[in-house]
């Protein structure tokens, strides 16, 4: 499991978008507090976004609920 708690300045629109249009292979399982789960629909991949849409951890199904409990709950 792949935690990325980093913390980010400045607008979250000046980052670049995904190559390719990337985002577009994402679809969002749930949202609590915020925090989104998202699961890509070519690979058995999850990932959970904050509210700025910035990446803050991705592995398995199984990892990803467990950390999106404890990252909704902070």
């Amino acid at each position: 499991m792949k935690n990325l708690n980093e913390t980010y300045a400045g607008n979250p629109a000046d980052y670049p978008s995904a190559p390719g249009g990337l985002r577009a292979y994402w679809d969002t399982i749930c949202i609590r507090n915020g925090m989104r789960l998202q699961k890509n629909y070519y690979f058995d991949h999850y990932r959970i976004l904050d509210e700025y849409h910035m990446k803050r951890a991705q592995g398995t199904e199984k990892e990803m609920l467990s950390m999106l409990d404890a990252l909704a709950s902070q």
